[in-house]
């Protein structure tokens, strides 16, 4: 007789595996919840081998000493506990493994990092939260399943499997059970403190770690592969990621990883990485529609799409006087923009008489056959139909600061180009931002943008540029007023485009702050006509209208007010 058996270890970008010889697994007692944050004392133990595993990155190790030896790996395993305190088939004390651990090495902001766990361990137990560690907490342990014991049967870690943690599922929301006896647990290096061997700085990584054994009495393995992939979506982005069996003849048991990039002259692009053979299976797509058109690898149909991808709100968060709270409305309602409390900008909006509104450059205003009226108008031009854009929105809040004035021309502001006509560079008195995500109130993690223009009237100066009446010939030399509202009377501003900082590759440089941007100020001071731009852009077109403030100078404000927040 023949007996196969396997014991496997996935984490989410290492795969080892071992072909072992051996008893079925058993259930024994040492999975017993107790309250405790380290786990040192969980083994597996199926076929002819037992393994101690840890929720902290130590494999292999007794390091409890549960069994009265440093090493934490036997093989063969005859299947009896007590048996292994005293003699292993006549090796009293030896093992196969002394020590292992998770290796993990990259560059956060270009500084070489790196986690390692062998004799010590610089893991830390549990998931990470809001980009760091968490505190200790009991609930942070290795789980244990087995195949006998399952909805039908549960034993404790079934009923209490820790989803919130990130412990895999099937498609009914119940654990996902791999092979015979299967161990699971999660554990991050975020922690500086515990940094003392190779001390340098945390990656920020968390490990999702699975451990299983599978045996058959006689005979080769047979695979059943589970319908679904586990796909785990990236947090605080309209990214979806879906993976269906779609032709089990072509599965291959390997992992893959999905990964969204910007590709300079394509856009948003997504591919897909054999991690197991680290090899690209399908590269540069830009299929983001979630149709049926998607390509088959290996058996598995991947979709990346977006998840209704839209703007929330357009607000005021400030003007002159302070922060506005709550918020008040930035654009059209009765245009169809979405608004706080479903309003139109109101007198409040501005400690001056003004009432502005967010929007995208017209072409011929009311009484001249404007068009781009209305909301979707808006969302048409400023994202050009290219849904890559509403993907870089993401869940991110965007500001226009207006910190700046032409009273003290220089002072606050930004320096922006104008790409489109001159070449040049000049100052405007706003300031654009990408708010962070997980902490919005704190502007450590905000980045600065790159304002690029389109001058209307092409006299380097960002201002009113749009106004008056087709009908009697009165129109500024930007053009006519907004076709947004009724009447001749609703001039508007040069459009802005907001550009992301990119390197000379065109590669994002998404570190928080506004250095990259100081960067491209200091290039385009230098020499503005000779200052090329890799950025990648989000917004295009957006204007300011000043709501029924006249149909040629002067109006009752030129811009908003310095201290304005759009």
């Amino acid at each position: 007789m023949i007996k196969t058996n396997i014991v496997i270890l996935m984490v989410s970008i290492l795969l080892f595996s071992a072909s072992l010889s051996g008893k079925a697994p058993q259930e024994y007692s040492n999975n017993n919840p107790t309250d405790k944050a380290m786990d040192n004392d969980t083994y597996i133990d199926a076929n002819l081998i037992l393994m101690f595993v840890t929720n902290h990155g130590n494999i292999g190790r007794d390091l409890s000493g549960v069994f009265g030896y440093d090493h934490g790996t036997w093989y063969p395993y005859s299947g009896d506990i007590s048996h292994i305190a005293q003699n292993i088939n006549g090796a009293a004390g030896k093992s196969p493994l002394y020590a292992a651990g998770i290796w993990l090495g990259g560059k956060v902001n270009n500084q070489v990092r790196v986690t390692v766990s062998e004799y010590v361990s610089e893991y830390r137990p549990g998931p990470m939260l809001n980009g760091t560690y968490q505190n200790d907490n009991p609930d942070f342990r290795v789980y244990k399943l087995f195949s006998d014991r399952l909805e039908n049967n549960p034993n404790y870690d079934y009923s209490n499997w820790p989803t919130d943690q990130g412990a895999p599922t099937d498609i009914h929301g119940k654990p996902e059970m791999i092979g015979d006896q299967m161990l699971w647990s999660v554990y991050n290096d975020a922690n500086p403190y515990y940094h003392d061997n190779m001390l340098t700085q945390p990656l920020g990584i968390e490990v999702q770690q699975t451990v299983y054994a599978i045996s058959k009495p006689e005979g080769e393995i047979i695979w059943v592969p589970t319908p679904t992939l586990n796909i785990n979506s990236p947090e605080n982005t309209n990214i979806i990621v879906t993976a269906e069996l779609v032709d089990e003849n072509a599965y291959t048991g390997k992992d893959y990883s999905v990964i969204v990039e910007d590709v300079v002259g394509l856009g948003t692009v997504w591919k897909v990485l054999n991690v197991t053979d680290n090899i690209i299976m399908i590269d540069e797509q830009t299929n983001f529609s979630g149709d049926d058109n998607y390509p088959v690898i290996d058996g598995y149909q991947i979709k990346v799409y977006n998840e209704n991808p839209s703007i929330s709100s357009f607000e005021v968060v400030a003007n002159a006087n302070g922060p506005i709270d709550p918020p008040i409305s930035g654009a059209f309602d009765f245009k169809g923009f979405p608004t706080p409390g479903n309003l139109n900008p109101g007198d409040d909006q501005q400690v001056g008489p003004a009432k502005w509104a967010f929007h995208t450059g017209d072409n011929g205003g009311t009484s001249g056959g404007g068009t781009r009226d209305d909301y979707e108008s808006f969302i048409l031009r400023t994202f050009r139909l290219d849904p890559n854009r509403l993907v870089l929105l993401g869940n991110y809040d965007w500001e226009m600061r207006f910190t700046g004035s032409y009273d003290n021309p220089g002072v606050g502001g930004s320096y922006a180009w104008e790409a489109f006509t001159t070449g040049e560079s000049y100052w405007v008195p706003f300031e654009l931002w990408r708010i962070g995500i997980d902490t919005p109130d704190d502007p450590s993690d905000d980045l600065r943008l790159i304002p690029w223009i389109y001058g209307d009237l092409d006299n380097l100066v960002y201002n009113l540029s749009a106004y008056g009446s087709d009908l009697i010939g009165n129109c500024g030399p930007g053009g006519c007023e907004h076709s947004a509202s009724s009447g001749d009377d609703d001039p508007y501003t040069d459009w802005v485009y907001w550009a992301i900082p990119a390197d000379n590759f065109g590669n994002l440089i998404e570190t928080p702050g506004e250095t990259a941007y100081l960067v491209f100020e200091q290039a385009m001071k230098t020499d503005p006509t000779n200052w090329t731009a890799n950025e990648r852009r989000v917004m295009d077109r957006t204007v300011l209208i000043n709501w029924d403030s006249g149909e040629q100078p002067p109006f009752n404000q030129d811009l908003p007010e310095q201290g304005t927040v759009f």
